[in-house]
């Protein structure tokens, strides 16, 4: 591949993470996320463990809700190849820490996913 190539390759690359969102939404005063691509807009979901019945998220406070919702943005990374699954764990504490439990409970936001590559770093397999 051309070093021409390469750089329109990643370029590309670098797009698509512009054109999506995690979209943080208060439904009726309960806390949702939802992953949006362009047009596709899909409820994340918390990922539960055998004793998380009812499991929810939640942001703006370090507790179980802010780490389920950073599980499941993280869950939804490694889905489609934008975080290595040996990191998941590292990277959901580090989102839970650094971005969802310091934004103010209550408000909607939308974290882009070009954010969120600044945060946690370039996808694995992809040039420096």
């Amino acid at each position: 591949m051309t070093h021409e190539a390469e750089q329109e390759r990643m370029a590309a690359h670098r797009r698509e993470w512009d054109k999506q969102s995690i979209y943080l939404r208060l439904q009726e005063g309960i806390p949702a996320a939802f992953w949006v691509w362009g047009d596709l807009v899909a409820p994340l979901e918390p990922c539960l463990t055998q004793g998380d019945q009812g499991a929810s998220f939640g942001w703006g406070e370090a507790n179980e809700a802010c780490l389920a919702l950073s599980h499941a943005i993280i869950a939804k990374l490694v889905s489609v190849g934008l975080v290595a699954p040996e990191q998941a764990g590292e990277k959901a504490r580090y989102l839970r820490d650094e971005v969802l439990a310091k934004l103010p409970a209550g408000e909607h936001y939308d974290l882009h996913l070009s954010y969120l590559r600044l945060l946690l770093g370039d996808p694995p397999g992809s040039a420096t």
